[in-house]
């Protein structure tokens, strides 16, 4: 999420744009441009009014896009999904959302929501158009219409193949989830299923992209690699996930460091645990609960006499977990958090430590 540029905040939700976007939104407006400063087209349109026309409709193409993620992230957002933002790039769009925190009915709802949106959407344009003139008047406002109008719904239809991680791959992979009740298995399937469509959009961009010379066939082939692409790390993701929900914590710790009691003071811990130990640090616990963490740097300048929780750093570089917590939850709590280690604690005493490193070796099947 920290790719791009934030353009807005809507609803809570970050929406930002990445650099990508900046290549389809000029030839869009290009294209756009093009077509309304045809004189014989639209006789009468300038070429600042046709710039404007032009501005407007790529502003609306767009907006759409949004409208299309906003939907996804407003689901998400009522079934309790937290959304971390939504990202307009050069193939469209996409909600960043933990989908796989709630169950398959709910990733069903968000998922199905964006491709209903812009089916709507596309209706009413074309409803639009219908209502205010002929389909025979030449003016750039109606073809931009008629333009938003068939682009949406086929946007929706689009995004409706089976195609993980399009929607219609995510509905997919709801449906067998809630069937066999295992999301990797689910994934796994959906993503074999992506990747065969992905290299059949490929295929049919190409042949019918050099037969038809029309460029948007060719754009097919290219969105179809793109969704093969994808789909294949999914399936990467989804068999790492597999190996690590077969490891617990407890059969990877390493030995947990010595800990620091909070009811000591400054004086007492450099004297007993770090004195001689630099670039270490040591976790202060109370009752079971990690308080923080101290070390030499973060001792440093503080009285002896002090107690050692005013000179400790703060808890966020770690998070605590069962010894029968599994390492695809130890790696996701870790992530949430962006913590260094996970402590694994049991009955309140803390038994070992399991580092990135020997979550990475695990998932690698090492």
């Amino acid at each position: 999420m920290s790719r791009g540029w934030r353009i807005a905040r809507i609803g809570g939700v970050d929406v930002r744009v990445d650099p990508s976007w900046i290549v389809i939104a000029l030839l869009l407006g290009a294209q756009f441009w093009y077509l309304f400063a045809d004189p014989l087209r639209y006789p009468g349109v300038g070429t600042a009014t046709s710039l404007g026309y032009a501005l407007a409709a790529t502003l609306l193409a767009f907006g759409s896009v949004l409208l299309h993620e906003l939907a996804h992230a407003a689901v998400c957002r009522l079934r309790g999904i937290p959304v971390e933002g939504i990202t307009l790039y050069m193939l469209g769009g996409a909600t960043h959302a933990r989908l796989e925190s709630r169950g398959p009915f709910d990733e069903f709802l968000a998922t199905a929501a964006g491709p209903a949106t812009s089916i709507v959407l596309g209706g009413a344009f074309l409803a639009l158009r219908a209502a205010i003139g002929p389909v025979s008047m030449p003016n750039p406002m109606l073809t931009t219409f008629a333009f938003l109008g068939a682009g949406n719904v086929f946007l929706g239809i689009f995004n409706l193949l089976p195609a993980f991680p399009m929607d219609g791959g995510r509905i997919l992979r709801s449906i067998v989830w809630r069937t066999t009740g295992d999301i990797q298995r689910a994934t796994l399937a959906a993503s074999t299923l992506g990747r065969l469509v992905g290299w059949a959009l490929v295929a049919a961009g190409l042949v019918l992209g050099l037969a038809r010379q029309d460029l948007f066939w060719l754009w097919m082939a290219v969105i179809g690699y793109s969704v093969a692409r994808a789909a294949g790390w999914a399936a990467v993701d989804a068999r790492r996930e597999q190996r690590l929900a077969g490891i617990t914590a407890a059969s990877v710790m390493a030995p947990p460091p010595p800990v620091v009691p909070a009811g000591l003071t400054v004086g007492e811990a450099v004297a007993g645990y770090l004195a001689g130990r630099e670039g270490e640090a040591f976790p202060v616990m109370q009752g079971g609960r990690v308080l923080g963490f101290v070390s030499l740097g973060t001792v440093a300048g503080v009285a002896g006499d002090r107690p050692v929780p005013e000179a400790m750093a703060g808890p966020e570089a770690s998070v605590t977990v069962a010894p029968e917590d599994t390492l695809d939850l130890v790696a996701e709590r870790m992530a949430e958090s962006d913590a260094r280690l996970a402590l694994v604690v049991d009955g309140g005493a803390l038994v070992g430590v399991v580092y990135p490193e020997t979550v990475a070796g695990a998932a690698g099947g090492g």
